[in-house]
């Protein structure tokens, strides 16, 4: 069993997330918490729970999030992509942008996660 205080960090690293980036500092956060919070603590509570910590707003979290996540579904391999999402998570909307949602990225890697334990 692989110790998640390592594995959080190490797959967003992975994924190519910019560690000085304050949004990569909450991915970490909200994904620890829902890995070692209670089978009811939601995603909302997460973000709640992640700005409580940084003395900051929700919607400051969750920015700062999506970005970060975004660079990675950018910039990241396909292949890469693949292994930890199970497929290439860009989607296309009917503008041709790229778009997701953060809960969707934090869920997928919650459970890549979940699978190397």
């Amino acid at each position: 069993m692989k110790d998640t205080s390592v594995l959080i960090p190490t797959v967003l690293i992975r994924l190519g997330a910019a560690q000085h980036k304050v949004g990569y500092i909450y991915l970490k956060d909200i994904i620890t918490i829902l890995n070692d919070g209670e089978k009811s603590t939601t995603l909302t509570d997460a973000y709640r729970m992640t700005a409580n910590k940084h003395n900051i707003t929700v919607n400051a979290v969750e920015c700062s999030a999506r970005r970060v996540a975004k660079e990675i579904i950018k910039n990241a391999s396909t292949e890469l992509k693949t292994e930890i999402f199970g497929y290439d998570i860009v989607k296309e909307n009917k503008l041709g942008r790229d778009y997701y949602t953060v809960g969707e990225f934090v869920l997928y890697i919650l459970s890549y996660i979940n699978s190397k334990k």
